[in-house]
């Protein structure tokens, strides 16, 4: 199957939102493919707590959508599960809402931002994802003294997130840090 875009990925984990954040505070409260977190549900018999990270199906169904890679190994090599007798690991974020999971941000890789080399008032500036991919060129706007919002350079239409009062301000709402040269 063909992978999902960055926007559309982005729309589709803006509908599910972290119950906690404990990281840095990079970026949307919502979902990004490699966040990693803890996952906190109630079973008929007691309450579960994995670490979980967002990944890809690349492997299972190839859909490359998002899911929660639960448990990975603990300190002691043993593989955590998501339930007792069933060695699956992965979870949808819609299979986690309806069973009522708890999601807390613990840590967030941030793309890179990078001015290009040109001149002039709006230089242009490439965007690279957390996974090293090239994420577009965006540019820097101040529409009020205090308020910049970054823009699509061909598109021209401004990116979701709240507007900073400088441009690095900016561009951390939408997950990425300026990269100083």
């Amino acid at each position: 199957m063909k992978p999902l875009g960055e926007k559309i990925e982005h729309q589709l984990l803006d509908r599910f939102h972290y119950g906690d954040r404990q990281d840095d505070g990079y970026g949307p409260d919502s979902p990004r493919v490699s966040d990693k977190g803890w996952i906190v549900w109630q079973t008929a018999f007691n309450e579960l707590d994995r670490p979980f990270e967002i990944v890809r199906d690349e492997g299972r169904g190839r859909t490359g959508l998002p899911l929660l890679l639960i448990g990975m190994e603990d300190d002691y090599g043993d593989d955590w599960h998501i339930r007792e007798n069933d060695d699956s690991q992965y979870m949808s974020l819609l299979e986690a809402g309806l069973d009522g999971a708890s999601l807390t941000l613990m840590e967030r890789k941030h793309g890179i931002a990078r001015w290009r080399s040109e001149r002039g008032e709006s230089k242009p500036i490439e965007l690279t994802a957390p996974d090293g991919k090239p994420a577009g060129t965006v540019y820097a706007y101040q529409s009020e003294p205090g308020e910049w919002r970054i823009y699509d350079k061909y598109g021209g239409r401004p990116l979701e997130g709240e507007p900073g009062e400088t441009i690095t301000d900016a561009l951390r709402h939408i997950g990425y840090q300026l990269e100083e040269s």
